[in-house]
């Protein structure tokens, strides 16, 4: 009893769900219109770039590659129109979008069609000129040219315009050459009906005919005549004149009068005689006639002795066809009949009978003879199907038989029809091999024919494909051109082009020039380049024979420029002939450079040989220097510093020597140096005791002070002492003298008393000040002070200690206190007086 409400919740569930499936299927919707907008959004914004770079194939391209979308991509492509660009994106089209790329494919396709008819447009052009420049033009070269215009798909208007007018401007000129074949065709037509060459009117219508040739001679369709016919007619026309010249000299008309025959005059031919009736018969008088009139003979008596002398020569030699020859041209002559304008005699007609009798008699044996030979050929040419010859020999050996078969016929008859017949039938025979091979051979042409315009075709795109520019993805820049892959594609071409079979010859030269026109399209931008690089290698040709060879990077330099030279010889191939001429021009050009470096080394090398030499003439030269002669400081120091600057002014040595000279120059100028401080330091040594002397005797003499009685003699000897040496210059030798004048000049007998009385005074006076000025020297020189003196010293020392400390050090307080001692007087005693050469013996040797 409860069922409907179970059935009443199962259905509230599966409202609830109901209700969320639409939602969700609501939801879907949504979400897919809201994509949908969203693409169909990012498409209208994609092809507003595409319309607005419609004039841009750079954007264009790269749109193509961003697009997702199919419709999008095919706009795109529909907006693409160079062959460049195609060409570039058509790749890629290949395994994303097969409808873009098959439109693209097409469009090549329809560029490369295009492009190939108007090459064929342009080539029956220039078919077309090259015909009319020929000075003659044959029917079969129209006809040739008219198949090559069928072929043509479409012309554009002003390439078939040009055409239509060189076909007819061909068209006038063949017509023009017909004509004046007619013309002499005409002519030689009324050269064979003159009856009469007596006629009167004959002088006229020679005059008028030889108009007409020459006319037709000097016309400028004249070349293409052809040469036989001009000279037949020629030679036609001076025979009716020479003829006609002849019966007007010789040939009168004779009026023969049967009643009285001596009567006869000359007189105007009355009746005139056909050519074709002369030899045919006498002529018939009839009884009521009174006149009978004989014919003409065409042939005058020089001409029937020429022919019969010629005939009998023929009959001599067996020659039947050459004797029939000259019998036809007799063939007017009646050894029976008498002549109006010429008379026979009777020898000559005998002599004509007798050559037409041997003459039928050698006919009867050429007639077995050539039964004989006609059997010999039938069976030759029926053993030919049983050998094994070559298509040309067939060919050689069938035509060989034929020509026999018609000169047989021709000098002994014709043969019977079951005997041509057998002979025919042997020579198709033996010529079938060669009929089949010859169709072979045409059916291989037209093979070859179809390998040619395809490989053409194929080589169209490929030619195309090098040609054309590539962008570089990551500047947009083309690409430099392949040159070698161009170098090597022609040459591939046209070795391919030579290994193709044999094709028919009209075909052939088509194919030839298409071949050319396709190969010109690479040679053209590769000889324009090939100049250029021609050009360039001009310039490092230039650069390296320019190089100075002395710089020291001559040698880097050229080593640049050969690798630029294998760089552009690796980048652009030349012909061969001027790439071995420039390389040959490079290569002397950087041998010239080599050779006057390697001239600079030598000279170099010799240079520095001779610096080498000179050094060591300097070294010799210091090594020769005695010491002797070096008595002077400034003479040692001049020494060295010449030897030094013309040391200086000398350049490098070999590397090899450098290190030994300069080590054995500054061994030598430090040996002169050190040579040179000991001099020095002997002089100083000498000054100095010369000094100590001079101080010992100035002591000397001052002693005297303290004597109670002034010892003349003792003082004379220390003055000249003193006087015996100069003094030497130093900076207390002024002060040593001037102590020396005044102790001399207190010990001067005249008036010396009351000084030496001062003076010992004053020496008692300063003895306090001396002590002190001499224990300042000797702690400052380090002398040791006498025992008693040991307090004074240290104290001393302590104030001598605080006035460094205070003052610093003085280098020239030594010298100061020095001159302050000598001014002081030193005669005090014995033991001062050593104490004072103690310090000046020490003071000289510390200032060396």
């Amino acid at each position: 009893m409860f069922d409907f409400i179970s059935k009443l919740i199962h259905g509230r569930s599966d409202a609830k769900k109901n209700d969320q499936q639409v939602a969700a299927t609501l939801n879907t919707h949504q979400q897919a219109e809201d994509k949908h907008k969203s693409r169909e959004q990012e498409r209208q914004l994609f092809l507003q770039k595409v319309d607005a770079a419609a004039n841009d194939e750079t954007i264009l391209i790269e749109l193509l590659g961003q697009c997702d979308f199919a419709d999008g991509r095919f706009q795109v492509a529909q907006k693409i129109v160079s062959q460049s660009g195609m060409v570039k994106v058509l790749p890629a089209m290949r395994k994303l979008d097969k409808r873009v790329a098959k439109l693209l494919q097409t469009r090549l396709d329809e560029i490369s069609e295009n492009s190939q008819n108007d090459m064929a447009a342009q080539a029956c052009v220039a078919a077309a000129d090259s015909l009319l420049q020929q000075t003659v033009i044959l029917s079969n070269q129209l006809v040739d040219l008219d198949k090559r215009y069928a072929q043509v798909k479409s012309f554009s208007e002003a390439v078939k315009a040009q055409f239509q007018e060189k076909r007819q401007a061909l068209t006038n000129r063949l017509s023009q050459q017909i004509q004046l074949q007619q013309r002499i065709l005409t002519l030689m037509q009324e050269f064979e009906h003159v009856e009469d060459h007596a006629a009167s009117d004959l002088g006229r219508k020679f005059l008028d005919w030889q108009a007409k040739f020459d006319a037709c001679s000097s016309d400028e369709n004249a070349a293409s005549l052809p040469k036989h016919l001009l000279i037949e007619c020629q030679l036609k026309l001076n025979a009716i004149q020479d003829n006609w010249r002849r019966a007007n000299a010789k040939s009168e008309p004779i009026n023969e009068t049967v009643s009285s025959p001596e009567n006869n005059t000359p007189s105007e031919l009355c009746v005139n005689v056909p050519f074709g009736s002369i030899g045919q018969g006498k002529p018939v008088n009839k009884p009521g006639n009174k006149k009978i009139s004989k014919p003409h003979l065409s042939l005058s008596l020089e001409q029937i002795e020429s022919s019969l002398q010629q005939m009998e020569a023929a009959l001599e030699q067996g020659s039947v066809q050459n004797a029939r020859q000259f019998d036809r041209e007799l063939r007017d002559l009646d050894t029976k009949q008498s002549y109006a304008n010429i008379v026979l005699s009777v020898e000559l007609k005998e002599r004509v009978n007798l050559a037409r009798k041997e003459l039928l008699h050698l006919l009867s044996w050429a007639k077995w003879s050539g039964n004989a030979s006609r059997d010999e050929l039938v069976n030759t040419a029926e053993g030919l199907a049983g050998l094994k010859l070559s298509p040309k020999e067939i060919v050689g050996t069938v035509s060989a038989l034929r020509e026999q078969w018609k000169q047989t016929e021709a000098s002994s008859g014709a043969a019977s029809k079951e005997l041509w017949t057998r002979f025919d039938a042997a020579c198709n025979a033996a010529y079938a091999p060669a009929t089949q091979f010859f169709s072979e051979q045409n059916e291989q042409r037209r093979a070859n024919l179809l390998q040619a315009e395809t490989k053409l075709v194929d080589w169209q795109a490929q030619v195309q494909a090098l040609l054309t520019p590539v962008l570089d993805s990551s500047n947009d820049q083309p690409e430099k051109n392949d040159w070698k892959s161009i170098v090597s594609t022609i040459q591939q071409m046209q070795q391919n082009w030579r290994g193709l079979g044999h094709v028919d010859r009209k075909d052939k030269n088509r194919l030839d020039k298409e071949f050319d026109t396709l190969l010109n399209q690479l040679r053209q931008p590769l000889a324009a380049r090939q100049q250029e690089e021609v050009a360039l290698r001009e310039a490092l040709i230039l650069s390296a024979s320019q190089l100075d060879s002395a710089q020291k990077n001559a040698v880097d330099q050229l080593r640049q420029l050969q690798q630029r030279w294998q760089i552009q010889a690796a980048s652009v191939p030349l012909p061969r002939k001027d790439d071995q001429a420039l390389w040959e021009r490079f290569r002397a050009a950087c041998d010239a450079v080599f050779e006057k470096k390697r001239a600079n080394v030598e000279s170099a090398d010799k240079l520095r040989q001779e610096n080498l030499q000179a050094k060591e003439k300097i070294c010799l030269e210091l090594q020769q220097v005695s010491l002797g002669e070096l008595n002077e400081v400034q003479k040692m120091s001049g020494l060295i510093a010449d030897a030094r600057s013309a040391w200086r002014q000398l350049g490098q040595v070999p590397r090899a020597d450098e290190q030994q000279i300069e080590t054995k120059f500054q061994a030598l100028l430090d040996g002169m140096q050190q040579q040179m401080i000991q001099l020095q330091e002997r002089i100083e040594r000498e000054k100095s005791q010369q000094i100590l002397a001079k101080l010992h005797t100035c002591l000397q003499v001052e002693a005297l002070l303290s004597s109670s009685a002034i010892d003349s003699v003792a003082l004379q000897t220390l003055k000249h002492d003193w006087n015996t040496d100069a003094l030497p210059n130093s900076p207390i030798s002024k002060n040593l003298q001037k102590k020396f004048d005044l102790v001399c000049g207190l010990l001067e007998p005249s008036d010396g008393v009351a000084d030496v009385g001062a003076y010992q005074e004053r020496a008692n006076i300063k003895r306090s000040e001396i002590e002190d000025t001499l224990l300042h020297l000797e702690i400052l020189l380090g002398v040791d002070s006498p025992v008693e003196l040991r307090r004074e010293r240290l104290q001393k020392q302590v104030q001598v200690l605080q006035s460094s400390l205070k003052n610093g050090q003085d280098k020239t307080q030594v010298l100061e206190l020095l001159n302050h001692l000598l001014s002081l007087p030193l005669n005090v005693d014995t033991k001062m007086q050593q104490r004072v050469e103690t310090l000046f013996h020490k003071v000289n040797l510390k200032v060396q």
